[in-house]
């Protein structure tokens, strides 16, 4: 069964970003390194590469898939699954600034894991997630996941307390087409 859904305009110009984004990043890497070795080789064109320079190099041109996280722009397709397992993973506490009150909020990261229809299983990172993941995503729902859209779309049911926007996690109320809090067009199925 092949997903024909298309994203909101919006939001594709919102993916185009982040892709654009990471491959600059990785291009600027891969130029700055690059052109670090050729001026150490340029200065002394006797000096003779060693066994390690071939490792290191790997490494350079491996690290913008995981620092960049270019793996996505890369490989990554859209999927649809069921949720079989949740679990919340506390990060560190954040101060936030308000009304000139400090406080100190909790911050979490809710990890779905997800069986895709042809059996294999993914984990998706929900960090825009923290205050409401309890209220939009529960074991069983079947899920739709688009490549560098942060959360998972629930095709199952509508969250609980209003819409979910899948770019920054905010409930909004269930009147609107777009979100409360970034204006992004909110996806419906």
């Amino acid at each position: 069964m092949t997903d024909t859904y298309t994203l909101p305009a919006d939001i594709q110009k919102f993916v185009a970003r982040q892709k654009r984004k990471r491959i600059i990043l990785s291009l600027l890497w891969y130029a700055l390194w690059g052109a670090g070795i050729w001026h150490y080789y340029a200065a002394d064109p006797a000096r003779t590469p060693n066994w390690i320079l071939p490792i290191f190099i790997a490494l350079l041109l491996a690290l913008p898939l995981w620092m960049c996280r270019l793996w996505p722009v890369l490989f990554h397709r859209r999927y649809t699954g069921e949720i079989y397992k949740i679990k919340y993973k506390m990060m560190s506490d954040i101060p936030v600034f308000s009304e000139g009150l400090e406080r100190v909020e909790r911050h979490e990261t809710a990890i779905l894991y997800v069986r895709r229809e042809d059996g294999k299983k993914r984990r998706i990172a929900c960090r825009r997630l923290w205050r409401a993941a309890d209220r939009c995503y529960k074991v069983g729902d079947r899920v739709r996941r688009f490549p560098l859209v942060p959360l998972p779309q629930n095709l199952s049911r509508s969250p609980e307390g209003g819409r979910l926007c899948l770019v920054c996690g905010v409930l909004s109320p269930d009147s609107g087409v777009h979100c409360a809090e970034c204006g992004r067009t909110i996806i419906q199925e």
